[in-house]
């Protein structure tokens, strides 16, 4: 059994569906049966956008350089010392 990847632009997105302002938003335009034109938004939370340039830290190796393991290791510890395990 064969199976191929998921596309990067995702499963259900289809070319020129909607575009990204860079704002964290994306609006669609689409018109009614009077003829006149409504616009849907899409809103991206905070917490979301900041996940985006974490995965393109993660894409870019950011993580994997000794300091950056050696701080988190240390972070870690004292966020969670071996007692309370």
């Amino acid at each position: 059994m064969n199976i191929s990847s998921i596309k990067p632009e995702g499963v259900y997105a289809s070319k020129g569906t909607a575009k990204s302002s860079g704002k964290g938003d994306a609006s669609i335009k689409s018109e009614d049966k009077k003829g006149t034109r409504a616009a849907d938004k899409l809103e991206i939370s905070p917490e979301a956008q900041m996940m985006s340039s974490i995965m393109a830290k993660m894409k870019s190796g950011f993580y994997n350089s000794p300091e950056v393991i050696k701080e988190t290791a240390q972070k870690l510890s004292q966020e969670l010392p071996p007692e309370s395990l």
